[in-house]
């Protein structure tokens, strides 16, 4: 994997555009109830028969060949709201240069161009011959181009990035110690949604593997980050988002922890509905008291910047927190609780009981029971957990104080969590982890760092009626040591990759453990030259055991502290020797 994974991010795609479409997870041909077209936009694609399965052409042909797996944007009140929701954020690039790719029917890319007024206008189409007729009045301003390539193929981009197409842009210096400044004269946004999505290499979907680059380019300077740091604006699947704005800390993966590196903010404009119901699995689920808590903090940013969510685009929790008024309690003065998807049907054989209903039918009497006892158990677990957790606190405050007490206290703590059932101890672990993240400043998930809540798409307002995601990244100036990687350099950059990796795989584990899997002697070596693992201002604990900070939790000031440690380290392996060692290792999944 690891091999895989460097040759995608030093390569890049390069393919050309018949082989990126191959691998597709599901089949081609759309359900009918995803093709509805209740807009003249949407009548016009659908008129196209690209999308329309064989059954209904009666005989018919589309009108040109295309990929009938993209999702075009085709409401222009969604255009409109999010143009008023990013308000000055967004007028900052009028006049700039702006590169479209993928703009599809150019619903989006027109309200663009409105806003923007820009300079120059390059739209990269490679199904130019489905989407000229849409682009046509669009084509006709000032300044517009035509590209008929694809733009993910990065040889057909470079050929764009040139003083022909951009002649306002000139590339900026880039070395570890110049730090790259913003560029707000050139604007990029693109659609890379598929449905359904197209496999590529290790990765879930080509969307996935383009994102991945593009933050990679950010610490490169590469693609359009030569220029400055230049903001994205873009379309795709909410599961392809979901992976640079992971919710749990379990999800937290490689693009998740790029995005909070490399970017000043990752934001998702618009999205699915964010509520309050069953999510599944305890594993891809975190206490529902964390999101009702952020969400409260969102919203009182909002009030701040005098920022309202459009009548009809609010989500369900955002609601549900207007509705109480304020009243919020913090998730950690409380017991944990989870969504899960049997709880409505216990509720309704609660009320069936009670009704005199279930008794005369022994099945539904033990379905009833048997979700009962479960529902007690796990509000015994939530119970113990937050005791659990209370006491872990209060160890931490006795260290605080300098108190003789904390390390009686502390192996007290460890044995009785010694003394537990592992998967549970487990579970533990992953509430204080979603808790410890969220509750340090800034909160280490950038979904937690959000500034207002995400407009809520509708399924009609694209075509085929699969909604979409779109996110605005602002790169930022990494961390020094991070763009000190390649030819002629310190390596550090390139050792973080090989830490990282090893880091993730750790998981659960604290660095002091996770460290020496690295190279022996190296927890002795970098552990005490990073103060904020053991500073609980700054993300850390003064514990050990289980108390330790995870590695899976880790925040960006204590990953850059191992880094520097490690540099400093005079027995480290050299970078040659590293990779040797850690390239027969498993790289954590992408997608977890």
């Amino acid at each position: 994997m690891f091999p895989i994974r460097s040759h995608a991010r030093r390569h890049l795609l390069s393919l050309p555009g018949a082989l990126a479409r191959r691998g597709y997870r599901t089949p081609t041909v759309l359900r009918r109830e995803v093709l509805t077209a209740p807009n003249a936009v949407a009548k016009q694609l659908d008129a196209s028969l690209v999308w329309k399965p064989p059954k209904e052409r009666k005989g018919a042909k589309p009108m040109v060949r295309a990929d009938k797996t993209r999702v075009n944007i085709t409401g222009d009140a969604l255009c409109d709201d999010i143009a008023a929701y990013l308000g000055d954020s967004l007028l900052r690039h009028r006049g700039c240069d702006l590169i479209d790719m993928y703009p599809g029917a150019g619903v989006w890319s027109r309200k663009l161009h409105d806003v923007l007024q820009p300079r120059s206008h390059i739209l990269l189409e490679p199904d130019a011959a489905l989407y000229t007729p849409f682009l046509e009045s669009l084509l006709a301003r000032p300044g517009t181009r035509l590209v008929p390539k694809a733009g993910i193929v990065w040889s057909n981009l470079n050929a764009v990035l040139s003083p022909e197409f951009l002649p306002h842009q000139t590339p900026r210096p880039w070395a570890p110690d110049i730090p790259p400044e913003r560029n707000d004269t050139l604007l990029v946004t693109m659609n890379l949604a598929n449905f359904p999505a197209r496999r590529f290499l290790n990765f879930e979907s080509i969307a996935s593997l383009v994102l991945f680059q593009l933050l990679s380019s950010m610490r490169a300077g590469s693609l359009f980050q030569r220029y400055g740091l230049v903001r994205l604006l873009i379309w795709t699947t909410p599961e392809d988002g979901a992976r640079l704005l992971p919710r749990v800390i379990q999800s937290r993966n490689r693009a998740a922890i790029d995005a909070e590196l490399n970017t000043e903010w990752v934001r998702e404009v618009v999205g699915l509905n964010n509520t309050l119901e069953a999510t599944g699995r305890f594993a891809y689920n975190r206490d529902k008291n964390i999101d009702v808590e952020g969400t409260a903090r969102v919203v009182a940013r909002m009030r701040a910047q005098g920022l309202v969510t459009p009548p009809g685009r609010e989500s369900d929790l955002l609601r549900e927190v207007l509705d109480m008024g304020g009243a919020v309690s913090a998730a950690a003065d409380q017991a944990p609780s989870w969504r899960f998807s049997d709880e409505e049907e216990r509720l309704e054989l609660v009320e069936a009981y009670q009704a005199g209903k279930v008794k005369a039918d022994p099945a539904m009497l033990r379905r009833y029971r048997n979700l009962q006892n479960y529902h007690q158990w796990k509000l015994n677990r939530s119970s113990a957990f937050f005791s659990t957790d209370a006491e872990r606190r209060a160890i931490v405050g006795l260290y605080r104080a300098g108190s003789p007490d904390a390390a009686a206290r502390e192996a007290a703590w460890i044995e009785t969590l010694d003394g537990q059932d592992r998967k549970l101890r487990e579970q533990y672990q992953l509430y204080r982890d979603n808790l410890h993240v969220f509750n340090q400043d800034p909160p280490v998930l950038v979904w937690d760092r959000r500034l207002y809540e995400p407009l809520l798409g509708r399924p009609d307002e694209f075509f085929p009626n699969v909604p979409l995601a779109l996110l605005d990244i602002q790169p930022r100036a990494t961390h020094p040591l991070l763009r000190d990687m390649g030819r002629h350099s310190g390596h550090a950059g390139d050792y973080f990759e090989l830490i990282l990796r090893c880091l993730q795989q750790s998981g659960t584990q604290g660095p002091s453990r996770a460290l020496d899997h690295i190279a022996p002697g190296c927890s002795d070596a970098v552990i005490p030259l990073c103060p904020s693992l053991r500073d609980p201002d700054v993300g850390g604990s003064p514990m050990g055991g289980y108390g330790e900070v995870s590695c899976r939790s880790l925040n960006e000031r204590q990953m850059m502290e191992i880094l520097q440690a490690w540099m400093e380290w005079p027995l480290k392996p050299s970078y040659a020797q590293l990779v040797g060692r850690l390239t027969d290792s498993d790289e954590p999944e992408e997608d977890e």
